[in-house]
């Protein structure tokens, strides 16, 4: 009953130092299992994934009481200039306090500019530490489908093969450094906005040079898997697609159709293509993750195939302007 009635300003917010292994791993495993110990195979494969992906381990914190860190919180910081923040698992609601210290503490330590968003992705009965988050001025933002379906031809639900874009009237145009393309591209996608169903929450949140960035960082990045899909000189739809290393996989990254060209079965039209591409390509599956409140879009997907794996509820943190220290 001691825990209860402590007052979390009394707990110690402190930074881990990435060369000190023994209290890194340590952390990590508070981080990963909410337990200081026995999770070595745990902490030893998120070390592993956070090498592949080249991330940091420089925004990892504890919060003690005494001598002993109780609780873990990270954030990663993304290219874009967005964070993804993991904290220690709460096992009951009187944590939450300790716990929006923590990451209050963690989000005022980040260098001015260098974020504008933080996110977490927690799972359907997270609760106790959505409601921290929450405290922490962040914000519901959706909950999110993540989805996958198989590239074989036998699994190929709905899928009427090639599209000749040709003789709907539009042509392709691939990503390329010239600024006439990407300026068709930030037009592409901020078009497809408009009266988005897709986490309507995120508009206006970052710059569009920001949600390139964000975009190419995810999986690997190949300019010919970038396309948008031009009626003229009008941008009618764009499609970001991503190999994910290792994984024999395709991501669909965003799917944006403007709205003067929804309703026209166009969206159909450009998964079939994407599911023909990522078959060329030897890929054996595509995921996506898709706001479950986008309707329109659940109902294609699971047309074509798409199952569901897994659902996350996904919180954002909008961080003002701050002059630089």
């Amino acid at each position: 009953m001691q825990d209860r009635q402590d007052d979390p300003q009394s707990w110690q917010a402190t930074r881990v130092d990435p060369s000190d292994t023994q209290r890194l791993r340590q952390a990590l495993a508070l981080l990963l299992t909410g337990r200081g110990k026995r999770a070595d195979a745990a902490v030893d494969q998120f070390l592993f994934f956070m090498r592949q992906q080249n991330a940091l381990l420089d925004h990892l914190w504890t919060i003690s009481r005494g001598d002993q860190a109780k609780y873990a919180a990270m954030i990663v910081i993304n290219p874009g200039r967005t964070a993804m923040i993991f904290a220690s698992p709460a096992v009951s609601g009187w944590q939450g306090p300790v716990m929006t210290q923590l990451v209050n503490r963690i989000i005022d330590d980040l260098d001015a500019g260098q974020v504008t968003m933080v996110q977490a992705l927690l799972d359907p009965g997270q609760e106790h530490e959505a409601a921290a988050l929450l405290e922490a001025k962040f914000q519901r933002l959706a909950t999110l489908a993540y989805l996958q379906r198989k590239t074989a031809a036998s699994h190929r639900a709905g899928h009427g093969g090639p599209v000749d874009f040709a003789r709907l009237g539009l042509r392709i145009a691939h990503w390329s450094a010239d600024a006439a393309t990407r300026q068709l591209f930030e037009r592409a996608i901020l078009d497809s906005y408009e009266q988005t169903l897709d986490c309507p929450g995120l508009l206006g949140l970052r710059t569009i040079q920001d949600i390139i960035i964000g975009h190419q960082s995810t999986g690997v990045f190949d300019p010919s898997l970038w396309s948008v899909y031009l009626h003229g000189q009008t941008p009618a739809a764009v499609v970001l697609l991503s190999d994910l290393p290792g994984q024999c996989s395709l991501e669909l990254v965003y799917l944006g159709v403007s709205m003067a060209f929804r309703g026209s079965g166009l969206g159909r039209k450009l998964m079939q293509h994407a599911l023909v591409t990522a078959e060329a390509r030897g890929a054996q599956s595509m995921v996506l993750a898709v706001d479950e409140h986008n309707t329109p879009a659940m109902a294609l997907y699971q047309t074509l195939g798409f199952h569901s794996t897994a659902r996350k509820q996904a919180l954002i943190r909008k961080l003002p302007p701050r002059h630089s220290r």
